[in-house]
């Protein structure tokens, strides 16, 4: 079996002691090649639900996969760093979908390859400070994962506001979009308190401009007025329920509504963001 032009960024070794950070660069050092480094003996588990193959070679050029296969059919490039993976598998590297790099910090950067989360989606914070740790990621001069972020979450007015834009209008949500879309996020994230015109006025301008847009259901939008307008994710359990809850269609319908409140209430555990 042989793999090639796949990004070495997708890969974990799990459950293993087992590091390529002294093939990496610290955070401020001076850019330096990548060695070639082979993975020897080790399960390869691909993630397409394929059975696990063992005793595989697996070859890393540069921030590439260029060569998976059994052992004593891969050759090895000359000067490459060797790691004995007997005992160990390599699965695809994980994604945490919900992060916020600006109230964690840059020293979760390196925590989250060290295990296994090789990309992130951060949902809501300071663009500048994470596009700045995206490039030196990017460089080589800092190790991290894969981010793709929404900058500053789009909301309604509250009185405290961390990495926001707030909006209040149809009018205010278009401009949001614009100007998120022209500072270059990869999605725009709303949250729970933007009023229902500007709501339906941003999924407008969103599907406009081919931006995708996530987040909190507002309190005056339906789950299914949310999904219909474009939404492409729901973020938190309670939310969800919430918006459920809210219907009055929900309401007239289902005789537990009160216990299905209660639930929501289980639910809201955890601080929103």
């Amino acid at each position: 079996m042989r793999m090639t032009g796949l990004s070495a960024i997708t890969i974990a070794l799990s459950l293993a002691p087992l590091s390529l950070a002294p093939t990496l660069v610290r955070a401020g050092a001076k850019r330096v090649p990548w060695p070639p480094v082979v993975i020897r003996h080790v399960t390869v588990i691909d993630g397409s639900g394929a059975a696990p193959s063992p005793d595989m070679t697996v070859v890393i050029t540069g921030r590439r996969i260029t060569a998976v296969g059994y052992e004593g059919t891969v050759e090895s490039p000359k000067g490459a760093t060797s790691i004995d993976g007997r005992s160990r598998f390599l699965i695809p590297g994980l994604w945490d979908m919900h992060v916020h790099l600006s109230i964690i910090t840059e020293s979760s950067l390196e925590a989250f390859i060290a295990n296994g989360v090789t990309g992130v989606r951060d949902m809501g914070g300071d663009l500048d400070q994470i596009d700045g740790w995206r490039k030196e990621i990017a460089a080589g001069v800092r190790i991290g994962p894969r981010i793709v972020r929404a900058g500053p979450l789009v909301d309604g007015p509250k009185k405290t506001a961390m990495y926001r834009l707030t909006v209040t209008n149809a009018v205010e949500a278009q401009h949001a979009v614009d100007s998120l879309q022209q500072r270059g996020v990869d999605f725009i994230k709303v949250h729970n308190r933007v009023p229902r015109d500007a709501y339906f006025a941003l999924a407008d301008e969103c599907r406009k401009t081919g931006m995708r847009f996530v987040g909190h259901i507002p309190r005056g939008v339906s789950a299914e007025e949310a999904t219909s307008a474009g939404q492409r994710s729901i973020e938190h359990t309670e939310t969800l329920i919430e918006a459920i809850v809210r219907s009055r269609r929900f309401r007239d319908r289902t005789p537990f509504s009160a216990g299905s409140r209660s639930a929501a209430a289980a639910f809201g555990c955890c601080p929103h963001h």
